[in-house]
């Protein structure tokens, strides 16, 4: 029996309850707290990275096989596409709102521009990764030396030169850390790495060196640190890595649920989260921050059964 990483499921697990019921649903009502600035100090950072990392440091050495993974990401990317435009168009039907320009050419426009519909706009994730996923590669087929400091100036350029379409930033700089999870999947436990990543993250923490960096838009806070922030999440997917694999590295029910189960939340909840917070608005409901996570969280679960479904496990494998 394949052994299995408790360890990331639990990071996993932390990172998109996080992002989902804390930063998303805390920016659409608008719903800010001293634990939620305090989480997304110590998250935000290198939130979106750990993905990236995660997956190289599972790389697959052989040849980018682009049939399996156009089946593994960018099917899921059409299919949840349609899921958010669907629940949209819905939502405009009830409003009595039919253009031509809502409904078609704007979704359009933010697949190119921006990387997703903005109903469902985290799909983003998939759609860089599949990218990544060519590019290192080509990386692996001529054996760059040094590929990640390349690639690391190329982000900073990208980000001075080109913003717009967000995918060619993004990744960039989710190839950074795919390498750099290829590279230090096992030496990031090493007692010196850990070492010198707690001491870099700390001082970031409570210096100007802390920035939050938004890998989909390629940019960085207020102080403009850019390189500085790079390595910043690095050291904060290294610290945080090593923490979960001593403390956290068994399974624990909701985390390594969660964490297991993370392409079903992270697809499906946004434009229902949309949905009901558009519709609790309407209503003018006390409290709606709250409200939203309730429902938000049902229909979670139910989103859970609708992936053991026929029609679900066929779209997400790999081999039909």
């Amino acid at each position: 029996m394949k052994h299995r990483d408790f360890y990331l499921d639990n990071i996993c697990g932390i990172l998109i309850l996080y992002m989902i019921f804390i930063l998303h649903c805390g920016d659409i009502a608008k719903s800010h707290s001293v634990l939620s600035s305090l989480l997304g100090k110590l998250l935000f950072s290198f939130m979106m990275p750990w993905f990236f990392f995660k997956s190289g440091m599972f790389a697959d050495k052989a040849k980018f096989d682009i049939k399996r993974n156009f089946k593994k990401f960018i099917r899921p990317y059409i299919f949840f596409t349609i899921y958010g435009w669907v629940i949209m168009l819905l939502y405009y039907l009830y409003l009595g709102i039919f253009s031509m320009e809502n409904l078609f050419i704007n979704p359009v426009k933010q697949i190119i521009l921006y990387g997703g519909i903005e109903w469902n706009m985290p799909l983003w994730f998939l759609l860089g990764l599949f990218l990544v996923k060519m590019l290192f590669s080509f990386f692996k087929i001529y054996k760059f030396k040094w590929s990640f400091l390349y690639v690391a100036l190329c982000c900073y350029l990208l980000s001075k030169v080109i913003t717009i379409p967000y995918f060619i930033g993004l990744t960039t700089i989710g190839l950074f850390y795919f390498i750099c999870g290829d590279l230090l999947r096992n030496k990031q436990f090493n007692k010196y790495i850990f070492l010198i990543a707690l001491i870099f993250f700390a001082i970031a923490l409570f210096t100007k060196l802390y920035s939050s960096f938004d890998i989909r838009l390629n940019q960085v806070g207020i102080y403009d640190m850019y390189l500085v922030d790079l390595v910043v999440a690095l050291s904060g997917i290294i610290l945080f890595n090593n923490l979960s694999f001593v403390f956290l590295n068994r399974n624990i029910p909701v985390l390594s649920f969660v964490g297991r189960n993370s392409m079903i939340f992270y697809t499906i909840h946004y434009p229902m989260m949309i949905l009901i917070y558009n519709l609790i608005n309407e209503n003018e409901l006390l409290n709606s921050y709250l409200i939203l996570c309730i429902l938000l969280a049902g229909y979670l679960i139910i989103g859970i059964l609708f992936s053991k479904s026929y029609i679900y496990q066929r779209i997400m494998s790999n081999h039909a």
